[in-house]
């Protein structure tokens, strides 16, 4: 695979996993052993907190394998898992 169809595969996926975290909140369930969401059993966020909250990190695996996603979707993949998560925690709280 040409680094070209690699970038442009993992832009695709990005957007995918993107407008599945909008629409369908529900099917992705936070992790038991890491922190973040995984849909499916096969696919997995994995966030990574660091010191500084800028530099938390991202990881999306499938079937255990590390995909690389370009620097904007990562931004923008790790603000919709902390609003997925943040949501899921709003609805657990006890009133």
């Amino acid at each position: 695979m040409t680094r070209f169809r690699g970038r442009r595969a993992a832009r695709k996926l990005a957007r995918k996993i993107l407008a599945s975290l909008a629409s369908t909140p529900n099917e992705w369930k936070p992790c038991e052993d890491c922190d973040g969401l995984h849909f499916r059993e096969n696919i997995e966020i994995i966030t990574v907190h660091r010191r500084f909250q800028v530099f938390d990190g991202i990881f999306i695996t499938y079937q255990g394998v590390c995909i690389w996603v370009p620097l904007l979707a990562r931004l923008r993949l790790r603000r919709a898992v902390r609003c997925v998560l943040a949501e899921k925690a709003i609805t657990e709280f006890p009133e």
